[in-house]
């Protein structure tokens, strides 16, 4: 399974939020939340869709974790979001981490995706 390390989760939350050049990146984690607090309508599920494929656009760093977290033998990128979370609520959850990386790389807390992301058994 792929966990990612809770002190640099931490860590990345706090400076997205408190970084004044990094305010559209606290809004995007904003929206994603308020997305994922929304019921499971058809509307909320396309609108969920519709903003995994913008932040995947603007956030290369994504698609880059899951090609690297899959990567790994018996990943499960989606371990740390429920199971059963609907395919497009847990692309948002994997965003979301994906966000949180490229805001550890940005502010050169960690040098390369690999040390955000804890392998486990």
């Amino acid at each position: 399974m792929i966990h990612f390390d809770n002190n640099l989760v931490k860590e990345a939350f706090k400076i997205a939020h408190e970084a004044h050049e990094l305010s559209d990146v606290a809004y995007d984690l904003n929206r994603i939340d308020s997305v994922l607090s929304t019921t499971p309508t058809l509307e909320n599920l396309f609108e969920a869709q519709r903003l995994d494929n913008e932040l995947r656009e603007r956030y290369p760093t994504i698609d880059r974790m899951l090609a690297i977290a899959n990567s790994y033998p018996m990943a499960t990128v989606a371990s740390q979001s429920n199971t059963q979370d609907l395919p497009e609520y847990a692309n948002l959850k994997q965003d979301y981490f994906g966000i949180l990386c490229y805001v550890l790389l940005k502010k050169e807390i960690t040098t390369s995706i690999e040390q955000f992301i804890e392998k486990g058994n």
